[in-house]
């Protein structure tokens, strides 16, 4: 949820300390992406880097820009489990990543102090993981039931969200969530300019530029992501719980207005994720019925199965 008076997420001066903390935790086994400066190298040289590299990152926080190298990845297809498609990693240059992972710090300590992310949200939180979903999902329809009330649940799928979700959208959230000066100019820089290349049993595509989404397998992708759609259940007056790019939409239903009033939220739900970048994909989408009727829900012009 969005307050109408915001904190403002405070400027970021990186100290050598903070650096030589993450260096110290890297995976020596990890690849990575281009540039070929290895994690393994980044530990091996340790405290005599953390000075040149604070006054690389404050630099760039101060201008406002990442290097153009950094925001080159190479993406390597990944099998999904049962079926043809693919989910593509990035490999990302380590040093990118390192100072990534300061400023994810940085803006989730903000988020959460000034407890601006929605309470439906689940998934990329502390202590908010799915078992607390399905547990507070089971809890409300067991009161349901118990009650001798009727329910129903739209469960819907969005189609490659991390990818559609568009620069301005994210740009505009960050801001709406108090992030502006230099650090909005730097996650605006951060998103644009981007480019990927395909790698396959280490044959490379040509560059490709990306221009919409946020980069999967960095560690900033979750945040923004989180920002991005942290308003969506302000559009509806029923009850939603996100995790991660999955939407569940619940009302209970005692009468015809209630069922209009759900309607009508799906409805303001696929714009609303439209308006975003986003596209539900219906065919993929579920509906639940917590009775023994059954009632048919549309959207996008199909009725859910």
């Amino acid at each position: 949820m969005e307050p109408e008076i915001l904190p403002r997420c405070p400027d970021l001066l990186i100290a050598t300390t903070a650096i030589l903390t993450i260096i110290t935790k890297l995976d020596v086994n990890k690849a990575a992406g281009p540039p070929l400066i290895t994690n393994r190298l980044l530990k091996v040289t340790g405290t005599a880097i953390v000075y040149p590299l604070s006054r690389l990152f404050n630099l760039i926080i101060q201008t406002g820009q990442f290097p153009t190298v950094w925001k080159k990845a190479d993406v390597v297809p990944i099998p999904k489990r049962g079926g043809s498609a693919f989910r593509p990693i990035l490999l990302l240059p380590p040093l990118f990543k390192l100072l990534e992972k300061i400023f994810a710090d940085h803006l989730s300590n903000y988020l959460y102090q000034n407890k601006l992310l929605s309470d439906s949200r689940y998934g990329f939180r502390k202590q908010r993981s799915t078992e607390m979903q399905l547990v507070q999902m089971s809890h409300h329809f067991s009161q349901v039931l118990l009650q001798k009330k009727e329910a129903d649940v739209i469960l819907l799928d969005c189609t490659k969200a991390f990818d559609r979700t568009t620069h301005d959208v994210i740009v505009d959230r960050l801001s709406k969530h108090g992030v502006t000066g230099r650090l909005l100019a730097l996650f605006s820089d951060y998103l644009r300019g981007r480019s990927q290349r395909v790698m396959v049993d280490g044959y490379f595509s040509d560059n490709q530029p990306v221009k919409s989404g946020v980069p999967q397998g960095s560690v900033l992708c979750p945040t923004f992501f989180t920002v991005a759609v942290n308003s969506l259940s302000t559009c509806v007056k029923s009850t939603v719980l996100q995790y991660a790019d999955d939407v569940v939409l619940h009302r209970t239903v005692s009468s015809e207005d209630d069922c209009r009033t759900l309607q009508e939220d799906l409805d303001n739900l696929v714009v609303w994720c439209r308006n975003a970048g986003l596209d539900i994909n219906s065919r993929k989408s579920q509906h639940l019925r917590i009775s023994n009727k059954k009632r048919k829900w549309r959207f996008q012009g199909e009725a859910t199965s």
